[in-house]
């Protein structure tokens, strides 16, 4: 559309050329078969009251040149008809509205940043690779793995301290020691009066399965479990005991000993002895009964009698023997051996009634099994 209209303007243009170039020429004396020759005509058009220099399809327009205006109607016919031609079609290019543009939306370009803040958004990301949930989710799963990684397929073994007492005797069983990896057990060896007996050496049957420490003077041993499933045995030799002592120990149990005291019979070193009463001026007139009594160990055939919370109690060759801290008041003892600790052990007559005090109140103490 648009190179048509080009066209047709130079056309017009032309032809207003040619019109003008006549009336030079007829001005000059030149010959009218020539100048029409030259000239393009076309019909008269109307001319456009509302745009002016523009024809309309009646007439030309009343052209402000007089020579131009008398040229244009002094055209031949066919060069008006030509003239009048285009300016119609000229006519019809502006009454046609143009086709309507689609408008492209560029796209935006993105924002320039400088250098300092390429510079700083570089250095947090390299800083801080991850934002704050990765973290957090990082942090749970880490959580879940290390969890899974320590939790064991059973359940925790369950802690236990107990007292044993250790028979040195030809075919007595030795004292079993339960052990758990990732726990350790201490062992402490003691006398019948409670005092510690110190380690003299010990030995461990398999020491890669064991861990044993000691300070190489106390009567406590340090024991481990170096596998989940392990047994084997251990000998302690105890200062001034002939007899080596043997334990039994093994791993993976539903409970762990976490403390064992091991009793041994007799007096270790650090014992102290015995205090006697007033009437007893020599040792030979203590009886050797009250000290085994007043040790834990009764002899063989006797009898031993529930005294409740307050002592022990026994029968031997028919008289009754009676352990406590307590003093007694009722009925009156024959003999009697105290140790440092404020144990008592006194000899009588056998009664189901015992009367004793405990921090000044009178208590009564009533056996059973007699």
């Amino acid at each position: 559309m648009l190179s048509f209209r080009l066209i047709s303007l130079v056309a017009f243009t032309g032809l207003i050329f040619n019109a003008h170039a006549a009336v030079i020429g007829a001005a000059g004396g030149g010959d009218n078969n020539t100048q029409q020759s030259t000239i393009q005509a076309a019909p008269l058009v109307k001319a456009n009251p509302s745009m002016p220099g523009i024809p309309t399809k009646t007439e030309l327009p009343q052209l402000k040149d007089p020579q131009l205006a008398a040229a244009i109607n002094n055209l031949p016919a066919d060069q008006k008809a030509q003239l009048a031609q285009a300016a119609r079609e000229y006519v019809q290019e502006q009454d046609t509205p143009p086709a309507a543009v689609p408008i492209v939306e560029q796209p935006k370009l993105p924002t320039v940043k400088n250098k300092r803040d390429a510079a700083f958004e570089a250095l947090l990301n390299q800083a801080l690779p991850m934002s704050p949930d990765q973290i957090k989710e990082m942090r749970r799963l880490f959580d879940i793995v290390e969890e899974a990684k320590f939790t064991t397929p059973k359940a925790p073994p369950t802690p236990i301290s107990s007292s044993t007492r250790v028979n040195l005797e030809p075919g007595s069983i030795p004292p079993l020691i339960r052990l758990s990896a990732g726990f350790v057990t201490s062992v402490n060896f003691i006398d019948t009066t409670g005092a510690p007996w110190p380690v003299a050496s010990y030995g461990i049957g398999d020491p890669q399965a064991f861990n044993v420490q000691w300070d190489q003077q106390s009567n406590t041993l340090f024991v481990q479990s170096l596998r989940i499933y392990s047994h084997g045995n251990m000998a302690i030799k105890l200062k001034d005991l002939d007899t080596p002592i043997m334990i039994s120990m093994v791993s993976g149990q539903k409970e762990v000993d976490f403390r064992v005291d091991l009793q041994v019979a007799g007096r270790g070193p650090q014992a102290t002895a015995p205090i006697l009463p007033v009437s007893m001026t020599t040792p030979a007139q203590v009886n050797p009964m009250l000290i085994n009594f007043l040790d834990g160990i009764p002899p063989q055939g006797s009898i031993k009698l529930e005294a409740g919370r307050y002592g022990e109690a026994w029968v031997y060759q028919n008289k009754m023997y009676f352990r406590s801290k307590l003093k007694l008041l009722s009925p009156a003892w024959t003999a009697t051996v105290s140790s440092p600790d404020g144990t008592h052990v006194y000899e009588m007559m056998k009664t189901p009634l015992i009367l004793a005090t405990e921090n000044g109140v009178t208590v009564n103490i009533v056996l059973k099994g007699l």
